[in-house]
């Protein structure tokens, strides 16, 4: 089997100079702040309202589209002299 890597040993009491800086400094004090600012309540309201417009002209569109089937297929039944059921 070959070797690909080899990790190196560290040396715990060998420290690096960022650590020991970090180490000696004052603890912060912990900041909340927002991600990203504030929540987008207006694109979210205009999105919501797209999607109630788009999915009433959706449920619209089926029922006139049933409404146009049935009628056809009275007509047709009509024409033929036979009653659908």
């Amino acid at each position: 089997m070959k070797v690909l890597a080899r990790i190196p040993l560290l040396d715990p009491l060998e420290a690096s100079p960022p650590a020991a800086s970090a180490a000696s400094a004052e603890p912060r004090p912990i900041a909340r702040r927002r991600r990203g600012g504030p929540f987008p309540v207006a694109s979210v309201a205009v999105l919501a309202l797209l999607a109630a417009m788009a999915w009433s002209l959706a449920t619209w569109n089926d029922a006139r589209r049933l409404q146009r089937h049935r009628l056809a297929r009275t007509q047709q039944a009509m024409a033929t002299g036979t009653v659908a059921r």
